[in-house]
């Protein structure tokens, strides 16, 4: 099947060939000019543009050379952005300018592949909507068929940073206590948090790890049970480093 840059790359040529240099006269060159410039560069770049998307997301949902499944909705939306600037017709606007200023009569060969070139451009447009919308079905099935294990494991690791975090704004305030160990500068680095965020990401942590096995990572129940201030009552402990 022919990519979108190959249908592109065949249209021009037809239409540099049908039209054969007829001479323009001064009316007729300034859309004309600007419509040889503008079209073929810019159609150019936005169906490789789409050819590399849709190899992306197939690549994506298949598993292959690399591609992930969770990264083919980024390359869906990137397919989608460029057959949205085929659909507005911005392009063909000024094949369109081109067509009207051309005297059907004296420039025949010209006016004919001025029409033939915006039927092509719809046609070109038109297949990238039909293929945005199989991507999408695409991309959206291979969503569902990811495992919940996969979406636990994201889950899992988004709350391993957090901990990760947490711990270094406490051992932060801990230094500080250090430096000052007064019961005023306990309560001053508490009140700032000193190991709040490291219980909430421990709390998520451990809520992630019950619906799932992480390997070697520690289990984050042990952990909290004695880094959480607010169990009072336990005798104390040492923590392995």
């Amino acid at each position: 099947m022919a990519t979108f840059e190959t249908k592109w790359t065949k249209l021009w040529t037809d239409f540099q060939n049908a039209r054969k240099n007829e001479w323009l006269k001064a009316e007729e060159v300034g859309n004309f000019n600007k419509m040889m410039k503008e079209v073929p560069r810019d159609m150019k770049v936005i169906t490789k543009a789409l050819d590399e998307a849709e190899v992306q997301v197939s690549s994506a949902c298949s598993s292959v050379r690399g591609f992930k499944p969770e990264d083919a909705p980024g390359y869906l939306a990137k397919f989608v952005s460029n057959a949205k600037v085929l659909a507005k017709g911005t392009h063909k606007a000024l094949v369109k300018k081109s067509y009207d200023d051309m005297d059907k009569a004296k420039k025949p060969r010209t006016y004919r592949a001025l029409k033939v070139l915006m039927t092509g451009m719809d046609e070109i447009s038109s297949l990238a909507q039909y293929k945005a919308k199989a991507l999408k079905d695409q991309v959206d099935d291979i969503g569902k068929q990811l495992s919940s294990q996969q979406r636990i494991a994201q889950v899992h690791a988004k709350a391993l940073d957090q901990v990760k975090k947490g711990a270094m704004k406490s051992l932060a305030c801990l230094q500080k206590v250090k430096a000052n160990p007064t019961p005023k500068a306990w309560k001053e680095q508490m009140g700032a948090g000193m190991t709040r965020d490291l219980i909430m990401g421990l709390t998520t942590l451990q809520a992630a790890q019950k619906k799932g096995d992480f390997g070697d990572v520690p289990k984050a129940g042990w952990w909290k049970s004695y880094c959480d201030p607010w169990n009072t009552g336990q005798a104390k402990t040492k923590v392995q480093d």
